[in-house]
């Protein structure tokens, strides 16, 4: 396929509201381009979401050319142009130097060349140019690594990976992204310097981290050098059960409590190592409690015993959770051959028993009449609730009362 062709596919993909933005920054005489991950996308044949634009123009130069602008990171050389009621980010040909925590440059130079510009990124997949006057720029031989689904860096891994630590773990992001490799001498850096990913903030190793569990080929994790850091082990091998337990997390469902809980069931972590884990990287409060409860009952056998499971949906917080309980076990490495009749679930009608307080025939108004105050309502409830599930008492308000009037 060559490069007249592509460019061609590249113009039909790219919206006309961005080719405006173009001719209107040239008008004014600057070159502009639209750079980066977009254009992998388009010649992935991926649905493209954020569009980047770089130009030899100033932020300045830009405020003055658009009348609705956003000052992103001016001091970066990025500021965003609102049009049409989309941002597009455009940052100007800049060099950068002097990366003091291997993440950010203490020296951001503005240039004028569009190499320069491009030289300075992570990986030759990812340094694309494209305006409609000169098509495709691909300047690093992006389009055969592309083709070949190839990660490589751009000039010295070694370099690339001292600017920025992240690009280490962005490596397998964008190799789990594309079903790719990583080049030898670029994975030989990253097996080197993985250490410098302790350098890194922990909510950016998250970030990246769950994107690669959500992509189709996660499996990339195997045997990565950055494992020791980011996993706290190195219990991650490429091995048979390992390479099943993979093609389980990828047919499993597409949301990140699951795959979370999946891949710590894989690895065999503690409900200790767990929490820690997933405290250290900064979760939110909700995913850490789902993740946690998940993990806990993963092990359990779903019962056979009607009263029994209603007791377990207590402990689960309701019948949808239950339900997605089982889906889990699925695909679970260590319960995938469990075998639950969800004929005879469905026949025990749990979804029309009740599991929480909120949903008892009696309320905290009720004891208060009777004379009961403070902590004891709090206790009788959940005795009561206790008593509804094991169905020793139905959940009707006469009954409710005169028990607790005979035993409270």
């Amino acid at each position: 396929m060559n490069k007249t062709f592509i460019s061609k596919f590249i113009f039909k993909q790219l919206p006309k509201d961005v080719f405006y933005l173009l001719k209107k920054i040239e008008k004014n005489g600057y070159q502009c381009y639209v750079v980066g991950g977009a254009l992998r996308d388009i010649l992935l044949k991926k649905k493209i979401n954020d569009i980047d634009l770089a130009s030899n123009a100033r932020p300045i130069d830009i405020k003055n050319i658009f009348p609705k602008t956003i000052d992103t990171g001016i001091k970066h050389g990025t500021i965003s142009i609102y049009f049409r009621r989309k941002i597009y980010e455009i940052t100007t040909f800049r060099h950068e130097d002097n990366y003091f925590d291997h993440r950010h440059p203490s020296l951001v130079k503005f240039v004028s060349s569009l190499k320069e510009d491009l030289i300075r990124r992570d990986f030759t997949i990812n340094a694309f140019a494209f305006n409609p006057r000169e098509g495709l720029i691909d300047l690093f031989n992006g389009l055969e690594d592309l083709k070949h689904r190839l990660i490589k860096a751009i000039g010295n891994p070694t370099e690339r990976f001292n600017e920025d630590a992240l690009r280490m773990l962005r490596a397998f992001r964008f190799a789990s992204q594309i079903d790719g490799k990583i080049e030898t001498n670029t994975f030989l850096a990253i097996e080197k310097l993985a250490y410098l990913i302790n350098s890194i903030s922990v909510e950016r190793i998250r970030e990246e981290f769950d994107k690669i569990l959500l992509n189709n080929h996660p499996e990339v994790l195997l045997n990565c050098p950055l494992n020791p850091f980011i996993l706290l082990n190195d219990k991650l091998k490429k091995t048979k059960r390992n390479l099943f337990a993979f093609n389980l997390l990828k047919k499993s469902p597409h949301n990140l409590v699951s795959r979370l809980v999946l891949f710590y069931d894989l690895m065999d972590f503690s409900l200790n190592d767990i929490a820690m884990i997933l405290k250290h990287y900064k979760y939110s409060n909700y995913t850490i409690s789902r993740v946690n409860l998940f993990s806990k009952y993963l092990s359990f056998a779903i019962p056979i015993d009607k009263i029994k499971i209603k007791f377990l949906i207590k402990d689960l917080g309701g019948y949808d959770v239950l339900n997605q309980l089982i889906l889990l076990k699925k695909y679970s490495i260590h319960h995938y051959q469990e075998k639950i009749d969800l004929s005879y679930l469905k026949s025990l009608h749990l979804d029309e028993c009740i599991y929480n307080i909120s949903d008892l025939a009696i309320g905290g108004n009720d004891l208060v009449n009777l004379g009961f105050m403070g902590k004891n309502i709090s206790l009788i409830l959940n005795a009561i609730l206790d008593l509804v599930i094991a169905e020793k008492i139905p959940n009707q308000k006469e009954n409710l009362l005169a028990y607790i009037k005979d035993n409270f």
